[in-house]
């Protein structure tokens, strides 16, 4: 590995010692009896041979001990320098990500040295014989052990540029791992249940399917990596309710083996209409409520001229209700930052707004304001559900415009987490809701997850 120009995350390893072993007259291969993350309790007192890369080092109370790491997990593995000294002397001397092979006994670990948040941290390997396969002689651009750990993140350029090191974090090993699992689940289930067969539907056959690498060729968006792995499938003259039943059969399949998770058979289920209607998207992020409300027929004799004029003109007038969006959201961010910017980027004209206060009373727009009686104010804090401390957001126009708006909106206010008391942070909490979307026009694209 070549050397780099030192910066804050090249971190380890300053012209490290390294340990001497003496050459061998011809080639060794070197071979395992045993996997790191697969040895337990129940291995005690088993002479096993692990290979792999020193993931932790440390010396404490005379003994050396570091953590062996393969494509299994990691094991603790300690020193006898009385009854093994060579080993314990290599071990001494080696450093992080080392490639090593460890011969010796599986023990159980003292009472104080357990660590019940790794899978065998009731064990560890008292090291007999050890052999260096090989040493790292560069410095380490990053931490790879505790590189999930660190709250400033590894820049991806240098993740990309050492990316033999940055497959060997935890989380990267898993995602792959992941991926291979889903992906073979699919071929499985798909060939072995179904008789899917991988050939051209215009050749005649029945059923086709590809599970293709995929790369954009198009302009980076918030909501679109570049790359992805994508299920393409085709079936011949099949009614859409076997294609979903097939689908939803399949992610169930995926889920339960894959996570332990059972999903709900069979999935709620959103028509075009029900979905533009109540989210202003026929691909909606149904993990968190706030659903649109058309409040028109409220403001079909009102006093605020925008309003009636909208209305004459064909338009129509829907609310989203942010949940504690009053005390998130200042006057001033509604009137020209960073809420009212992302309404003017989906095209809306402005951005009218109406808060409750704790004490039930309403502010906002004067005019606004003026043009509801205490009837009609009742008929939309009950038709959106709003209670005190809450924000209406009101978007007027085309119905296209309206919904774009508005799912632009409802996106930002819990992507940006304004309100973490009144809903669950998506980003923090796993949850898995699929609403295919169905009854869909010819000429809009089917987003069916």
């Amino acid at each position: 590995m070549p050397a780099t120009p030192s910066t804050s995350l090249e971190t380890l390893i300053s012209n490290p010692k390294q340990p001497t072993t003496p050459f061998k007259d011809s080639l060794e291969w070197v071979s395992r009896t045993g996997c790191c993350g697969e040895l337990s309790e129940n291995d005690v007192g088993k002479r096993v041979r692990l290979c792999g890369w020193v993931a932790l080092h440390r010396i404490h109370g005379g003994l050396t001990f570091l953590n062996l790491r393969d494509h299994t997990g990691i094991v603790q593995v300690t020193t006898l320098p009385n009854e093994f000294s060579d080993a314990h002397s290599i071990i001494n001397d080696l450093r992080l990500e080392f490639v090593i092979t460890v011969e010796g006994v599986v023990r159980p670990r003292p009472s104080e040295s357990v660590n019940k948040k790794m899978k065998t941290g009731m064990i560890q390997v008292a090291a007999e014989h050890v052999q260096l396969l090989n040493a790292v002689r560069s410095k380490l651009p990053f931490l790879v052990t505790t590189a999930d750990d660190v709250k400033d993140s590894v820049k991806e350029e240098i993740r990309l540029r050492y990316r033999c090191l940055d497959l060997r974090r935890p989380q990267m090993n898993s995602n792959i791992m992941l991926r291979h699992s889903v992906v073979k689940l699919i071929r499985r289930y798909l060939e072995d249940v179904h008789g899917f067969v991988e050939m051209l539907m215009a050749s005649g056959f029945d059923k086709y399917y590809q599970i293709a690498r995929c790369f954009r060729d198009e302009d980076l968006r918030a909501d679109r990596q570049p790359e992805f792995t994508q299920l393409d499938m085709e079936m011949a003259f099949t009614p859409l309710e076997n294609m979903l039943r097939l689908n939803e059969d399949l992610i169930r399949q995926v889920f339960l083996e894959i996570k332990g998770i059972q999903l709900p058979n069979p999935f709620p289920r959103l028509t075009y209409a029900e979905a533009m209607s109540q989210y202003g998207s026929d691909r909606p992020d149904v993990r968190f409520d706030l659903e649109l409300r058309d409040v028109s027929d409220i403001f079909t004799d009102s006093s605020f001229k925008v309003f009636t004029d909208t209305l004459a003109s064909g338009g129509i007038i829907k609310v989203l209700c942010v949940p504690l969006g009053s005390k998130s959201y200042s006057n001033t961010a509604l009137k020209k930052g960073d809420i009212f910017n992302e309404a003017i980027k989906s095209g809306a004209k402005g951005l009218p707004f109406l808060k409750v206060l704790d004490d039930g009373a309403i502010e906002g727009i004067p005019a606004l304001l003026s043009s509801l009686d205490p009837t009609k104010t009742e008929q939309l804090l009950t038709r959106c559900s709003a209670g005190s401390g809450d924000l209406i957001l009101f978007a007027l126009g085309h119905r296209v415009s309206v919904n774009k708006t508005l799912d632009r909106l409802r996106s930002f206010t819990v992507l940006n987490n304004k309100f973490s008391d009144a809903l669950c942070s998506i980003q923090s909490v796993e949850v898995h809701n699929f609403h295919p979307t169905t009854s869909v026009p010819s000429q809009s694209t089917l987003n069916s997850f």
